[in-house]
């Protein structure tokens, strides 16, 4: 059965039989073969060792990455504050030298910053309305008092800022797998006052009732971010792009929104008062709640003394009362029906800024 086979391989390995060729032009015609045939084999043996040197090398660096991973981990735990800024970094640099790895950091970076940031004062209420009913309880009981919360840092410790910083960076933001374990990056009800992420991507972020009051937020991308009921006083946010945010019943009070970007923004309810929006857009922005029905009237934006000046309002869901209180001039343009308003006119000085 095997004898064909047998005898064609020793054939092949003898070498051709090629007719009309003398012996010396046959011997070295057949040197030349087997030269070959040394030479694809040694070529395949090379090719094998190097397919299995690297998937050892593979092996090798999955399993320091995997330490250097647990000894971040371990970084981050420590009591000082310098060791878990080294953690941060470490990680970093683990996300550099291997993306693949980049989700299990931005969870772990997202639970540190959970772990160790102050809650806001508004998530705060319901537990300090327990604590003041503990209080009472422990009153009638004679037991000691509970621990009253400490007070709310004026800026975010070093470490926190580190993480965060590490967490919105860009390079590092694309590296992230928005799958089902990680749908959104969650730092909502958090005290980030004083934060500053100029340039970071916040994009796509649940930051629900988070305190970003005085934050340097200057050309950051907020696009479809979940600020509902956010603080956002005095924060710093020119040039940034916040289209498509959810910004309901946010506190923008004396923000600077100069040249920021709101198309299709959501901001029924927002207080906007003193906030300086020069140059935006707020194409298709919605002021008024108008996409909700479960909004009771008198939930529009706020926009007392909101400097519009250069703001591009054409197609945003606002109202002749809320135009009113604000800050109109040069190149505010407004919808036709609300600039056609008599005492809009007046404010605008002209009706040439109609569609």
């Amino acid at each position: 059965m095997f004898t064909p086979l047998i005898r064609t391989v020793v054939e092949w390995i003898s070498g051709p039989d090629w007719e009309g060729m003398d012996g010396a032009a046959r011997s070295a015609a057949l040197g030349q073969f087997r030269i070959a045939l040394v030479q694809v084999a040694a070529a395949l043996g090379a090719a094998v060792a190097l397919l299995f040197t690297a998937f050892n090398y593979r092996l090798t660096r999955r399993g320091q990455v995997t330490d250097r991973f647990t000894k971040a981990l371990e970084r981050l735990g420590s009591d000082q504050m310098y060791v878990r800024i080294g953690g941060i970094f470490a990680l970093e640099q683990i996300v550099h030298d291997a993306p693949d790895q980049a989700t299990h950091a931005a969870h772990v970076l997202v639970a540190f910053i959970r772990d160790r940031a102050p809650r806001t004062e508004r998530r705060n209420a319901k537990k300090e309305r327990q604590s003041i009913a503990a209080i009472r309880r422990a009153a009638r009981l004679r037991v000691p008092f509970p621990e009253v919360a400490p007070e709310l840092p004026r800026e975010p410790a070093p470490d926190i800022q580190a993480a965060l910083t590490a967490l919105t960076r860009p390079t590092f933001r694309a590296l992230i797998e928005i799958d089902g374990s990680m749908r959104t990056i969650d730092l909502s009800g958090l005290h980030l006052s004083r934060v500053r992420l100029s340039g970071a991507d916040l994009s796509r972020m649940d930051l629900a009732e988070t305190d970003l009051s005085w934050a340097t937020l200057t050309k950051v991308d907020l696009s479809n971010a979940r600020l509902w009921r956010a603080t956002l006083t005095n924060a710093w946010l020119e040039k940034a792009n916040l289209s498509r945010t959810w910004l309901r019943e946010a506190e923008l009070v004396k923000a600077k929104l100069a040249a920021v970007d709101l198309t299709d923004a959501v901001m029924g309810a927002s207080d906007l008062t003193d906030a300086d929006l020069t140059g935006a857009l707020m194409d298709g922005a919605d002021l008024r709640d108008s996409h909700s029905s479960d909004i009771p009237e008198g939930r529009e934006a706020n926009l007392t003394r909101a400097d519009l000046v250069g703001a591009d309002l054409q197609t945003a869901s606002v109202s002749v009362a809320q135009v009113l209180v604000a800050k109109l001039g040069e190149g505010s343009r407004l919808p036709s029906q609300v600039a056609a308003d008599p005492q809009v006119a007046v404010r605008l000085g002209t009706t040439a800024h109609t569609d």
